[in-house]
C-alpha cells in the first residue's frame, strides 16, 4: 500500500508468522519460509497451525495484500527493516543450532548488497546465546553485502517474549520491548519503528542495552520462568505427603507477595514446548563453557523431567500395575489453545505409559495430527472425549483445555470401566468426586477420601478393617468399618476383584 512502511519477516514459524500477521496492520510486510507448502497455505490465508485468534487476523491481512508470502528474499531490498525469526533447536548436549540463522543472514545479506536503499535496518528476534549477533549475524551480513554495520545496514537484538496460545495478544499489547543495537543510529530507527506500530502513547516500556545482554535478557526470562514451574511443582509434591494438603492454597499464600508474584505458581505435570525446555539446556551449555556453575537450572530442568515419572508412579499405584491397562489421557498439546507437543509432558508419560505395557487412548482438541506423528499407532486417536474414556481403568488430565473442564464425575462414572482420575492440572473440585477413586497433582489426603484416599477392605466377621483386602463377593453399600479405635461408615464400590472404601464419615 503506497507511503506505508514495508517491512520483511524471515522466517513464518510461531514466532514469525504471529509478528508479520500483526505487523501488517500498520506496514506492508512480505513473509519468507523456505518451505513452499507454508508459504502456499499462508498464501490463501490458512495459517499452518493453531494460534488463537491468527486465523482470521491473517485471513484479513492476505486479503487486503498487507501481507504477502514467498520463498525468496526479493523483498527483503525493498524493506526499510527486516525482521529474523528463524528456529534455533537444541542438540542432545544443549547446544543450539545456529543454522537457520547462519543462512539467514547469509540470504539477508546477498539482499542487502544488491538493495537500491542506502540503508535497511535488521532486528534479530531468534533466540540465541549472548554473542550470536556480534560474532555470527553482523559479520555473514557484513561478508555477503560488501556494506559496514551502522553505515549500510543497521542490526539490533530484538528478542521476542511471546506466549503460545497467547502470540496476537502478546505481540499487539507486549509486557516489554527489549533492543541491543549496535549503534547509536539502530536503535533509533528500530524504536521509531515501534513507535509507528503502537503509537506514542501506547509504547510499552522499552529496555535498551547492548546486544549481548539483550540475548542473554531473553534466556534468563524463560530460565526465571521455568524456575517457579519447577519449584511449585516440589512444593505440590510435598503438599500430596501432608492431610488435606492444597498446594494452590500454598501458591496463593506466597504469590501475594508482590515480591513473588502468581504468574507461573501453577503446579502440574511441568513445562513444555518449543522454548523453556531448549533454552534452559543451551543455557545451561552456554554457562558450562565459559566456567559458570549452573546447578539451579540444572535442578530446574530434572524437576521438569521427573514430573512425568511421579504421575506415572501414581497411576502404577492406582492401578496395582499398568500392564494390559487401558489409560485414557485427555490432551496432548503442552498447554491449550496450541496444537505444540513439542517436549509435551503429556507425550512423554503416553511413551512411558507404553513401556509398561498400558493400553492408551488420547484426545485432544487440535493436537491430534501433530501427535500422530510422533506416537504413530502405538496409541488409539480417539474422535471425542466420550470414546477416550470407554472402558478406561484410568483417566489422566494433561492438559487444561475447557472442554475438559466440562466433564463431570458423572461422566466418568458412565463411560469407564472403573471410574479412576488423575486431575494432573487440577481442573475439577475434588470434593466433587464421590464415587471415583480421584487424585490431584499437589492435593494431599483429606479427612475424606474423595481425593484418591481408596482403602481395601476386608469382610471378616464383625468389622470391616481398612487396609485389609477383600477377595469374595460382597454388596456395594454402607457398613461398619473400623479406622483404629474408632467406628466409622463407609461407601464401598467394586474394583475389579476387590472392594475399596470410597468414601467414609466419622460418626
Amino acid at each position: 500500500m503506497r507511503g506505508r512502511t514495508r517491512v520483511s519477516v524471515v522466517g513464518l514459524g510461531y514466532v514469525g508468522l504471529s509478528t508479520a500477521a500483526c505487523l501488517a496492520e500498520k506496514f506492508d510486510v512480505t513473509g519468507i519460509d523456505v518451505d513452499e507448502r507454508k508459504v502456499e497455505q499462508i498464501g490463501r490465508g490458512a495459517a499452518p497451525f493453531s494460534e488463537r485468534s491468527l486465523t482470521p487476523l491473517l485471513k484479513r491481512q492476505v486479503r487486503n495484500g498487507s501481507l504477502k508470502c514467498t520463498t525468496g528474499y526479493e523483498g527483503v531490498g525493498d524493506s526499510e527493516f527486516v525482521f529474523v525469526t528463524v528456529g534455533t533447536p537444541s542438540d542432545s548436549s544443549g547446544r543450539i543450532d545456529l543454522s537457520h540463522v547462519r543462512a539467514a543472514a547469509h540470504s539477508v545479506g546477498d539482499a542487502i548488497s544488491g538493495a537500491r536503499r542506502r540503508r535497511i535496518d535488521v532486528l534479530l528476534k531468534s533466540t540465541v546465546i549472548p554473542g550470536t549477533a556480534r560474532r555470527l549475524v553482523k559479520r555473514v551480513i557484513e561478508e555477503r553485502s560488501g556494506r559496514a554495520c551502522g553505515e549500510g545496514f543497521g542490526l539490533c537484538s530484538n528478542p521476542e517474549f511471546l506466549r503460545e496460545g497467547s502470540a496476537i495478544e502478546d505481540t499487539m499489547r507486549p509486557s516489554r520491548i527489549v533492543i541491543g543495537p549496535f549503534d547509536t543510529s539502530s536503535g533509533r530507527r528500530a524504536l521509531s519503528l515501534y513507535k509507528k506500530f503502537y503509537g506514542e502513547g501506547m509504547m510499552p516500556p522499552v529496555v535498551e542495552t547492548t546486544p549481548e545482554m539483550a540475548e542473554l535478557i531473553k534466556y534468563a526470562s524463560n530460565a526465571f520462568l521455568a524456575m517457579k514451574v519447577s519449584f511449585i511443582n516440589t512444593v505440590a509434591r510435598i503438599c500430596e505427603k501432608i492431610p488435606q494438603g492444597h498446594v494452590d492454597s500454598v501458591a496463593r499464600g506466597i504469590g501475594l507477595d508482590n515480591r513473588i508474584g502468581t504468574r507461573f505458581m501453577e503446579a502440574g505435570p511441568g513445562f513444555g514446548g518449543s522454548c523453556f525446555p531448549k533454552d534452559i539446556k543451551a543455557l545451561i551449555r552456554f554457562a558450562q563453557d565459559i566456567g559458570v556453575d549452573a546447578s539451579l537450572l540444572e535442578a530446574t530442568l530434572k524437576v521438569n523431567e521427573t514430573q512425568p515419572e511421579h504421575i506415572l508412579s501414581t497411576a502404577e499405584s492406582m492401578l496395582r500395575g499398568l500392564n494390559g491397562r487401558k489409560v485414557a489421557i485427555l490432551g496432548l498439546s503442552f498447554k491449550p489453545d496450541t496444537d505444540d507437543v513439542r517436549e509435551s509432558r503429556s507425550m512423554m508419560l503416553i511413551e512411558k505409559l507404553i513401556q509398561r505395557g498400558a493400553k492408551v487412548a488420547v484426545y485432544d482438541p487440535v493436537a491430534m495430527e501433530r501427535a500422530r506423528s510422533e506416537i504413530g499407532s502405538n496409541a488409539d486417536f480417539t474422535q471425542n472425549v466420550e470414546e477416550c474414556l470407554e472402558d478406561a481403568d484410568l483417566a489422566i488430565v494433561m492438559t487444561s483445555w475447557d472442554e475438559f473442564r466440562g466433564i463431570r464425575e458423572g461422566d466418568f462414572v458412565s463411560l469407564m470401566k472403573t471410574p479412576r482420575v488423575i486431575d494432573a492440572r487440577r481442573i475439577y473440585d475434588p470434593s466433587r468426586f464421590v464415587a471415583t477413586d480421584f487424585a490431584a497433582v499437589g492435593v494431599g489426603p483429606r479427612a475424606t477420601a474423595r481425593t484418591g484416599n481408596s482403602y481395601s477392605i476386608s469382610s471378616g466377621g464383625g468389622a470391616i478393617n481398612t487396609g485389609d483386602s477383600c477377595e469374595v463377593p460382597m454388596s456395594d453399600g454402607k457398613f461398619p468399618v473400623t479406622s483404629g479405635q474408632r467406628m466409622i461408615t463407609g461407601a464401598v464400590v467394586k474394583d475389579d476383584e476387590r472392594y475399596v472404601v470410597t468414601d467414609y464419615s466419622l460418626p
